[in-house]
């Protein structure tokens, strides 16, 4: 009994799907079979819709990945732009004080030459000699002093320059040590700022001499310098000693000589080094002043600017914020101008103390 109703619910399936093929008429399978056609197509359109959505995204996405590079490179141009009108600006605002610092040296210029020229016209004006007077060949060798004579004027007056060039002697100036000095030397305080102008002063009491002989020593110290070996090379700009007034015993010197920073076989950095030294003799003292200092850099090129000590080498422009060290731009500036006054100070010095 229990094989009989196994084998009968084996055959079950075979009997429904042999029923289900007799009882389904030909147009139900037509209607079943546009069903399942009808299935496919919806299908493929909801594949179709997919893919198209699936395509505006990626389009979307591209164009605002060129959005974004579009607006990053703009911004970078703008940045650059920005860089430039800024560095021009620096450019031009250099310029504009190189161009006010040329009209005031300009304008002093012309008021000196117009107060000597008012001098001149007024009095016989009685020049400094430069040298001593001439001797027989083998007469002994005169000390270069300017022998100092009262002029008729109580003003100021222009020394004659030497008509001959002369080959100037070893000086103190160049005896001077050339000690390197150590780096604190150059650090917070090393350039004195007095009413807004870097001045650096030098006072010298010279015991026993009258201030025509500081005067005298004074002045052939400064003419020597003039024509020593820093001092540059040009006819139309030059270093010189520009006036003098013997009865208050002052001397007011020009200079125009190249600071060299660095000099190789294949490589100079040096800049043009403008300054004036004002001396006031009195009796045993000596006052100076090495003073309106700028600066003229790799003229004639691209690189080239202008610019004064108060711009360039102050505490402010010439350290770091910190003040322990040197400025990467102008520190070479500060150094070479402290080491140049140094020199020249104790050449002086030694100029007084020697006679």
């Amino acid at each position: 009994m229990k094989k009989i109703i196994i084998v009968m619910l084996a055959c079950l399936p075979l009997i429904g799907y042999a029923q289900s093929n007799t009882t389904l008429t030909p147009e139900q399978q037509l209607e079943k079979a546009q069903k399942e056609l009808e299935a496919a197509q919806k299908a493929v359109e909801a594949a179709k819709a997919n893919a198209a959505q699936a395509q505006r995204a990626a389009q979307e996405a591209k164009q605002k990945a060129e959005a974004k590079a579009a607006a990053e490179a703009k911004a970078q141009a703008e940045a650059k732009a920005k860089a430039i009108a800024e560095k021009q600006a620096a450019i031009q605002a250099q310029i504009k004080k190189a161009q006010e610092e040329a009209a005031r040296l300009n304008e002093e210029a012309e008021r000196l030459k117009a107060q000597a020229d008012k001098i001149n016209s007024g009095t016989d004006v009685t020049a400094p000699a430069d040298v001593a007077p001439a001797q027989p060949e083998k007469a002994p060798k005169q000390d270069k002093t300017v022998t100092v004579t009262p002029a008729d004027n109580a003003g100021w007056t222009v020394p004659a320059r030497e008509t001959t060039a002369t080959k100037p002697a070893k000086t103190a100036a160049k005896a001077a040590t050339r000690k390197a000095e150590s780096t604190s030397s150059y650090l917070a305080g090393a350039v004195p700022v007095v009413d807004g102008k870097v001045v650096f002063t030098f006072d010298e009491d010279v015991p026993g001499k009258s201030a025509s002989e500081i005067y005298g020593i004074t002045y052939n110290y400064m003419k020597e310098l003039t024509e020593d070996e820093h001092q540059k090379t040009n006819e139309l700009a030059h270093s010189n000693i520009a006036l003098v007034n013997e009865n208050d015993h002052t001397i007011v010197g020009i200079y125009k000589e190249w600071l060299v920073f660095n000099s190789s076989f294949i490589s100079l950095d040096r800049t043009e080094f403008n300054y004036t030294l004002i001396a006031k003799c009195s009796d045993g003292h000596l006052n100076m002043m090495l003073t309106r200092i700028n600066y003229l850099y790799e003229e004639g090129r691209e690189s080239e600017f202008k610019t004064s000590a108060e711009e360039w080498i102050t505490d402010k422009y010439g350290l770091n914020k910190k003040q322990d060290k040197l400025s990467k731009m102008s520190g070479k500036f500060r150094r070479s101008t402290i080491d140049r006054k140094n020199r020249i100070f104790q050449g002086l010095s030694s100029a007084l103390n020697q006679n």
